[in-house]
């Protein structure tokens, strides 16, 4: 049985694509000086990876705990595999060095290891393509292998509401506390995503459980303290950032209010749905447009018309470069590799069913 698609959390991974962009962004305050209103919000835009972990564990619990099983974890990692890889690999395609013939050992090593999505399982430096976001993609795959089947057996048959929201606040305490620091190292970056993974699949089973909370009230209960943690983040924990996040997943999931009706537009939707190959594109838009023109900003600096149109052209970049991935790579490569997979089936055991994993989830 395909999962009922919500709407507001697609749209919402948009915005935190868009905020991750506007963050990496090196020279915004000269293309656009009035951006500056907005630098509380947009100097914590690495945040919005924790929001995606957050996302993940929310959204492949609402799609899969029905139906999942040890037996088909294989076919559910295969589905994550098509979901992740094809973007990646086009990117690493785009940005690796054209000198790859004369890679030594180590070098070859590493470049297999970014293949594969596992290099930052054992690593925290860039690697040779340098795609920054790239490190996430490894999170993820590795939260897909080892903290979904975790976070199954931990919540599917759990129904004890005050224990599920004890469980996803130790979560969000134990991420920015020292058994995150102190049990995780081995993992590298990969452990930035155990414990918000797992809270993300508790708020889910909690939102399994409650029908008719006051959706509203908890999303603005949300936006009160995402807003207090951006102006006063120098003295607010981190855990603050978090249950903000939590709290408009699990108002927005019921898909009620302004704010969701909103994240529930059309064209807000669309970018939700390519906002995968937005965060996974746009270190290459920066790298090409905007490192290499260096001798050319300070002319921008001194002209209106020149930081309009510079604006426009980096928009229509990024925009651009995201449409072609989202719709020549990322769908097409997708529903191919899910078409093998169901070839496969056919073959060597036709009776395997996890359900279907409904494309546009936006995760």
């Amino acid at each position: 049985m395909q999962a009922r698609h919500i709407l507001p959390l697609t749209g919402i991974r948009f915005f935190a694509a868009l905020w991750v962009v506007v963050y990496h962004f090196p020279y915004k305050a000269l293309v656009c000086p009035y951006i500056r209103i907005l630098d509380p919000l947009i100097n914590l835009g690495y945040e919005a990876v924790p929001l995606f972990f957050l996302l993940s564990g929310f959204i492949l619990s609402h799609n899969y705990f029905s139906n999942w099983s040890l037996v088909q974890h294989p076919k559910f990692i295969f589905l994550r595999f098509a979901r992740l890889w094809p973007v990646h690999i086009f990117v690493i395609a785009l940005m690796i060095n054209p000198n790859i013939v004369h890679l030594n050992e180590g070098q070859l090593k590493s470049l297999l290891e970014e293949i594969f999505m596992v290099r930052f399982w054992f690593h925290s430096d860039i690697d040779l393509t340098g795609n920054a976001p790239a490190w996430s993609i490894s999170a993820e795959w590795f939260a897909y292998i080892c903290v979904f089947p975790l976070a199954f057996l931990l919540f599917k048959r759990l129904k004890h509401i005050p224990c599920l929201v004890i469980i996803v606040l130790f979560c969000l305490i134990a991420q920015v506390s020292f058994i995150n620091t102190t049990l995780l190292p081995p993992f590298n970056k990969c452990g930035t995503i155990f414990f918000l993974f797992l809270a993300g699949s508790g708020l889910y089973r909690i939102r399994s459980l409650v029908k008719d909370p006051p959706a509203e009230e908890i999303v603005m209960c949300g936006i009160f303290f995402l807003l207090s943690y951006v102006f006063f983040n120098q003295v607010l924990s981190t855990f603050v950032l978090y249950v903000a996040f939590a709290l408009l997943i699990f108002g927005l999931s019921y898909e009620r209010g302004f704010l969701a009706r909103i994240l529930s537009n059309k064209i807000i939707v669309q970018g939700g749905l390519a906002s995968y190959s937005l965060y996974m594109i746009h270190w290459l838009v920066i790298q090409r447009f905007v490192f290499y023109t260096w001798d050319y900003w300070k002319i921008v600096s001194h002209s209106m018309l020149a930081q309009f149109i510079v604006l426009i052209v980096f928009v229509s970049a990024f925009a651009g470069v995201t449409a072609v991935s989202y719709r020549y790579v990322e769908v097409p490569a997708n529903r191919k590799l899910r078409n093998l997979l169901k070839y496969f089936e056919a073959i060597v055991h036709p009776k395997m069913n996890i359900g279907k994993e409904p494309f546009k989830c936006g995760m």
